[in-house]
């Protein structure tokens, strides 16, 4: 036997129990879907890890404190400069958690200062993640450090004031999403441009510009900006408001990247928001209300503006002097 479900043989793994209404439920790991599935009431026999780490929440508990096994988190260790991604396999005999990094290595008897659970593995994820430059090895994770590296980068433009200079240009709206996701992809600032690269968004299948024709239009969309607009919008929120609208409308049809985009038209609007006055957060506000959010989004698109233009004029404050 082992103390890890890697070295375990079996296909079905009992690695821990959880708390479940007046219940307790067993928790196993399922090697070929590399997910954990908890069930009640389990009569069969099965193969177990010697050491069973009983919890006290169950692993779907939002923001739990408790490091479980099955766990995919961003451990930072005791007397270690930086923080590692690692899987959580196993307790030892001297109930010390065991973990599996990310070049294969096992590592034990290590004392944790702090986790960010990433994923608890319990949801079963049909595809792959996307070919990334992280290794992640599930959407989940992918997903998590997109997140990471998108507040960075936003981080780093608030500090350095880069909005006071900001040009609304081509360049700058590439540029940005070079920044939010070098570190991950390496399509990160490429403009879709070939036929292989056609993209729907939503669940309903809603189709965005030709990959063909993508370059083209954005190139003309930037010499055509509602610069009128914008140059009045100083002091002039409703003008600022119908700008930016139009802006998110038109890069939202146009979809340039491969993937990333909303995050990216977000941050260039936001930008420009600031650069003319104005505190602008559409993260806070989409995720509030997403449904709605894309709903104006498509309105805008079939040029029904005033639900786009409303959530900007809402979400923008005047910065004071």
């Amino acid at each position: 036997m082992s103390d890890n479900y890697l070295d375990t043989k079996g296909k079905v793994i009992f690695i821990k129990r959880s708390p479940y209404k007046n219940l307790t439920k067993k928790w196993f790991w399922y090697k070929s879907l590399g997910v954990v599935r908890g069930k009640l009431g389990n009569k069969k026999p099965y193969t177990q890890v010697d050491n069973i780490q009983i919890c006290s929440d169950s692993p779907s508990v939002s923001d739990r404190s408790e490091l479980q096994v099955g766990d995919t988190c961003l451990v930072k260790f005791k007397h270690d400069s930086s923080p590692e991604v690692v899987d959580v396999i196993g307790l030892a005999k001297n109930g010390m958690f065991v973990f599996h990094l990310k070049n294969g290595n096992i590592i034990r008897d290590k004392e944790i200062e702090d986790f960010v659970l990433i994923s608890d593995n319990t949801e079963f994820f049909g595809k792959p993640p996307k070919p990334n430059l992280i290794d992640a090895r599930s959407p989940k994770e992918l997903e998590f450090f997109e997140k990471i590296y998108y507040l960075s980068a936003i981080r780093r433009l608030h500090d350095n004031n880069i909005y006071v200079n900001f040009e609304i240009s081509l360049e700058s709206f590439t540029n940005l999403h070079k920044m939010l996701f070098e570190k991950i992809y390496t399509w990160a600032g490429q403009i879709r441009n070939n036929a292989g690269q056609e993209l729907v968004i939503g669940d309903r299948n809603h189709p965005t510009l030709e990959p063909l024709k993508v370059i083209d239009e954005l190139e003309r969309f930037f010499l055509s900006l509602p610069k009128p607009l914008l140059m009045h919008s100083r002091g002039n929120k409703k003008n600022l408001a119908v700008a930016l609208a139009d802006i998110h409308g038109k890069l939202a049809w146009i979809h340039p990247f491969i993937d990333g985009n909303g995050r990216t038209i977000r941050l260039f609007c936001q930008l420009i928001a600031l650069h003319f006055g104005y505190t602008l957060d559409l993260e806070k506000l989409t995720k509030k209300n997403r449904s709605y959010y894309n709903f104006s989004i498509r309105c805008h698109i079939s040029n029904h503006p005033k639900h786009l233009i409303g959530i900007f004029d809402n979400a923008m404050i005047k910065i004071k002097d």
